[in-house]
């Protein structure tokens, strides 16, 4: 299903609220006809189905949390993998400068204490750092 072709978060956002006990009277009277099961009923003789707004909102986050399980995570974690990957790539081409001008100069630092020095200057943590930026090495050299 296409962005643009999504169904609103709540359609009770496309009917103004003054329209909303006429909208849920008429709903109602058609679940009754149809003997809907998925809304609250009240009796057994004949069972009588009333939606409420609570109901109707619990039952439409449903559907669209079953719908997004249905896609999966990929279509969501795909731009954000993009975006990882190129500030990995960033951050290592940084890396190799920095440790191209170190050697030059005769420096004794680390490769993980300049790789940490980078990653904090991120806002990364020493962990994270080390690792995006050997991701990004990895990658750099495809």
């Amino acid at each position: 299903m296409s962005k643009d072709k999504r169904v609103p978060r709540n359609l009770l956002d496309c009917i103004p609220p003054e329209k909303h006990p006429v909208f849920f009277e008429e709903f109602n009277r058609v679940l009754n006809i149809v003997g809907a099961v998925s809304t609250t009923h009240i009796g057994d003789n004949p069972p009588l189905h009333v939606a409420t707004p609570e109901a109707f909102k619990n039952e439409q986050a449903g559907a669209l949390s079953r719908d997004g399980a249905r896609r999966g995570a990929a279509e969501s974690l795909a731009p954000r993998m993009d975006a990882i990957c190129e500030r990995n790539k960033r951050l290592a081409r940084i890396f190799q400068q920095r440790e191209r001008a170190a050697k030059a100069a005769g420096s004794t630092i680390s490769r993980t204490d300049l790789m940490k020095q980078i990653g904090v200057e991120e806002g990364l943590s020493r962990s994270a750092a080390i690792a995006a930026i050997k991701h990004g090495v990895q990658l750099l050299s495809k």
